[in-house]
């Protein structure tokens, strides 16, 4: 839609009448672009027309130069024979007499932020910012979400995506987390610092220090006191002197610095390319799992999304080869070996006068500066993930918070296997069917993020999972309850982030022509089995006299940002709560309805 701004930009600002932008809600509302920019300095000035996320959109683009260009962001996640990719492998739009879908249903969403589409017409480049606004929660709610995320685990909140034009490249700053930032650092000095090595290599900085050697009379050149003085002395030696030498030394102050500086920098690039690796397997299992729904065209796209990464990461793992290659060249040099480790007393004198070694310590400087904020480089970016995917890992990180309250500990599991944080991974990630394994007394539980239930009894195990049901059988969260280690049941969360009205209506509860969204909530606890409740055997002739479903509870908690559109609801056959979950919000009713169901939990081997 376009939108009139009172505020006047530095850049300038045309209309256009060569070239005609709209955005067709419904196929019924024509919001025509009015507003274009000469310069791209525009950003956070002024807009030029705003979407919201998860809205049904198609955008119409028509020029009188059949060679115009417009460039913005969404575009790459699409597929249409009017897209084309320019030199760069930029994704652009050609002018056409017909829309296509932006952002369709169940389409990879426009993420909120602000952006900078460009056109390209007859020679000259137009700029039109515009902005996501999110459609779910509030703003201060999305900048709640991503803290909460980002607290936990620096890095969990974004992604690593192939670059979409959206900030001007001298405005695209970020400060990724810990190991990117310093790989974006060893890059940005990569070309500076191989000059300065590649001279180092052949001329690095000696002196000429004086030796002594034990040499034949007859051929000794020159003597000084030393030999004068070991003449006096009783020698081993017969027929030798002590005489001076000159040698080269290349142990200096100077050159035990770049030895220093070169074994950080591999030792990071080593711990970067793991990463690289780490996750471009994660990358590569969730191409795996996608490829079985291919057929819906929303998973298509998301696979068309996760391939561009899965070859960004392969380029960068290649980059970083050839930078170790460059760095292990020192490695090599005749005089390397020669430089000691000795402790560094201070900063010598060269390492700051001499260009070359200059160049080295301020790559070093800049690695250890924890603040200093860089340039994302130009062929990628981090991006705030998609909201229903930030929606749905805070929602998972509430409910672990709210098992902290309730007293139960961390065992292991995800962060506390090992210390994740930014300093290990290039891009934290919950991994689907991460288990986080608590404990409090006797009870012990197993917290699984989007985890797959197997359909059959066969599939079934105690530790990974103990239940099995029909074809909804991928919830986003699932608690596994043990009594003595004893399985006493689960509950089963969905995190909507979506209205309500989307995914319930209370009308059709009774009816057969329920929806498919409130059909998999009602699913989840009556298509529920497990062969180990109660124990595999122990409890064997009470689950077959009572029929008991091993799900004790569903919830589904959604994102309703007004007040008044806020309802927790429950429905007793079924056992399933409806709770609103917003960023910022009291979870007191939750908390009391988790301590009820541990309650139960805790007390079920009583009554058998």
């Amino acid at each position: 839609m376009a939108l009139q701004y009172s505020s006047t930009p530095k850049s300038e600002s045309v209309s256009l009448e060569s070239v005609g932008i709209s955005f067709l809600y419904n196929n019924i509302h024509h919001n025509k672009v009015e507003i274009f920019y000469t310069k791209e300095e525009v950003l956070g000035e002024a807009m030029s027309f705003e979407l919201t996320e998860n809205k049904l959109v198609s955008i119409l683009f028509r020029a009188n130069d059949k060679n115009a260009r417009l460039y913005m962001y969404g575009l790459e996640s699409l597929t249409d024979e009017k897209l084309e990719l320019d030199e760069n492998g930029d994704v652009y739009l050609k002018p056409s007499a017909t829309p296509i879908a932006l952002y369709a249903k169940d389409y990879y969403p426009l993420i909120p932020g602000t952006y900078l589409a460009r056109i390209i017409t007859e020679g000259t480049t137009y700029y039109l910012p515009f902005k996501v606004r999110t459609k779910q929660v509030t703003e201060d709610q999305l900048e709640i979400m991503k803290k909460d995320l980002e607290d936990t685990v620096r890095g969990l909140a974004i992604d690593f995506v192939k670059k979409v034009y959206s900030a001007a490249d001298n405005q695209n700053k970020a400060l990724p987390p810990q190991l990117l930032r310093q790989f974006m650092m060893i890059k940005k000095h990569y070309p500076s610092v191989m000059a300065a090595l590649t001279d180092i290599y052949k001329k690095a900085n000696y002196r000429i220090r004086k030796e002594y050697r034990w040499t034949r009379e007859y051929r000794a050149r020159q003597i000084d006191h030393v030999t004068v003085r070991t003449l006096q002395t009783k020698s081993f030696h017969e027929g030798q002197l002590r005489t001076p030498v000159n040698a080269i030394d290349y142990d200096l102050p100077e050159n035990r610095w770049v030895k220093f500086i070169i074994r950080n920098v591999l030792a990071l690039l080593d711990k970067f390319e793991d990463s690289l690796n780490s996750y471009k397997e994660q990358v590569i299992c969730e191409l795996e799992e996608l490829q079985k729904f291919q057929f819906q065209e929303s998973t298509r796209r998301e696979i068309v999304e996760k391939e561009r990464v899965s070859l960004l990461l392969e380029d960068y793992r290649e980059f970083v080869h050839r930078m170790k290659s460059g760095f292990q060249m020192v490695v090599h040099a005749p005089w390397y070996q020669e430089i000691t480790n000795k402790t560094f007393t201070h900063i010598p004198h060269n390492l700051q006068s001499d260009s070359r070694y200059r160049a080295l310590f301020q790559l070093h400087r800049d690695l250890k500066e924890e603040e200093l904020e860089v340039f994302i480089d130009p062929a990628v970016t981090y991006q705030w993930k998609r909201t229903d995917k930030l929606y749905e890992m805070w929602g998972y990180i509430q409910i672990l918070k709210l098992l902290f309250k309730l007293g139960f500990k961390p065992k292991s599991g995800w962060l506390y296997d090992s210390l994740v944080e930014d300093k290990s991974l290039l891009i934290p990630y919950l991994p689907s069917g991460e288990k986080i394994v608590m404990l409090k007394d006797d009870l012990r539980i197993h917290y699984f993020y989007d985890a797959v239930l197997p359909i059959t009894a066969s599939g079934t195990a105690l530790e990974r999972a103990p239940l099995y049901m029909g074809k909804n059988n991928r919830p986003d969260g699932r608690i596994d309850y043990f009594k003595q280690d004893i399985y006493v049941g689960s509950l089963v969360i969905d995190f909507k982030y979506r209205p309500m009205s989307n995914f319930w209506q209370n009308s059709y509860y009774s009816l057969m022509s329920r929806p498919k969204e409130m059909e998999q909530l009602i699913a989840y606890k009556r298509d529920s089995n497990s062969k180990y409740l109660y124990g595999e055997e122990k409890g064997k002739r009470f689950r077959e006299m009572y029929s008991p479903r091993p799900v004790r509870e569903v919830w589904a908690l959604y994102a309703e940002a007004k007040d008044s559109l806020q309802k927790h609801l429950f429905f007793n056959d079924d056992s399933i709560h409806i709770f609103p979950m917003n960023p910022g919000q009291d979870f007191t009713e939750m908390l009391d309805q988790l301590q009820t169901i541990v309650n139960f939990m805790d007390g079920m081997l009583d009554h058998m």
